[in-house]
């Protein structure tokens, strides 16, 4: 960033939520109409199917740098 470029990027992302039977519909920008309907009543009766735990141990993250050694630039 030093020298003046900067990149920038966003998720697009649609949800219906029917709160009332417990059913998502998500539409993302990298499946334009293709719809995928979740119905957390399947999701929650079968939590061995559709869940798993993750720790933070194991999301990798990028190598992003540090705010302070931004500024100091």
């Amino acid at each position: 960033m030093s020298d003046g470029n900067c990149s920038m990027d966003y998720t697009q992302w649609k949800v219906i939520k029917d709160l009332k039977n417990g059913i998502w519909y998500i539409d993302t920008f990298q499946n334009i109409g293709s719809i995928v309907k979740i119905d957390l009543n399947e999701v929650f009766a079968n939590p061995g199917r559709y869940l798993k735990p993750v720790g933070l141990t194991d999301i990798s993250y990028p190598d992003v740098p540090k705010i302070n050694d931004l500024l100091k630039n």
